[in-house]
């Protein structure tokens, strides 16, 4: 048994070998939003950017594989009432921002519908190195501790479409699965450390140049 596995796992490496003689790498960068779950703090996803490399390999006329190595600067705005039951139920007015660095790695299957336009879809692994808060009315500008998880995952849809033998456009959907804070819950139970981001998933659009 063992011997005809190592023989079938063979054979697959000697099929995909034959036909990666095109293979190539495109460098991207574009501009994203993104979306979050969390209710309480009402994030709204700002304008960010990614740039990235990716490497197509093709494993036949129509399907090639296509695994990515980006990084993803997300920005996001709050705007939101809090009550400070201290001060006799006061309400007080918070703005905030949430700034976010990701690396990530989407691993996606390419189905080529003719020579110009493809369909895109795996799954993406994050890796959020970076996240922090801060307040930007009534606090001079404190920032208070973001508690974010470190790793977020979910699956990317993207399609692209290329307009020279050099020169693409494409965009992607991540819908991120995991609920990436730390301290989950109602935002007003502990708001210097609650982030309430919920799920975090974000749209993307870039262009692309074939090396």
């Amino acid at each position: 048994m063992k011997k005809i596995t190592t023989l079938m796992i063979l054979c697959f490496f000697n099929i995909v070998n034959g036909q990666n003689s095109k293979e190539y790498f495109t460098i991207k960068a574009g501009a994203n939003t993104a979306f979050f779950s969390g209710k309480s703090a009402n994030w709204k996803g700002g304008v960010g950017y990614q740039i990235g490399l990716s490497c197509t390999i093709p494993l036949s006329e129509k399907f090639s594989f296509s695994p990515e190595l980006d990084y993803i600067r997300i920005h996001a705005n709050s705007n939101r009432t809090e009550i400070w039951p201290y001060y006799g139920n006061y309400y007080i007015t918070v703005e905030e921002k949430l700034k976010m660095s990701i690396i990530s790695l989407p691993l996606l299957l390419k189905y080529n519908v003719n020579e110009h336009f493809n369909i895109q879809l795996g799954p993406q692994i994050n890796y959020i190195a970076y996240a922090a808060r801060e307040r930007t009315n009534k606090f001079d500008s404190e920032k208070p501790n973001a508690y974010i998880k470190d790793f977020d995952l979910g699956p990317s849809l993207g399609v692209a479409y290329n307009f020279s033998s050099k020169w693409l456009i494409e965009a992607h959907y991540f819908l991120g699965m995991m609920n990436i804070d730390q301290n989950p819950g109602s935002f007003n139970k502990g708001s210097a450390t609650n982030t309430d981001v919920g799920k975090m998933s974000v749209a993307n659009i870039s262009i692309g140049y074939r090396l």
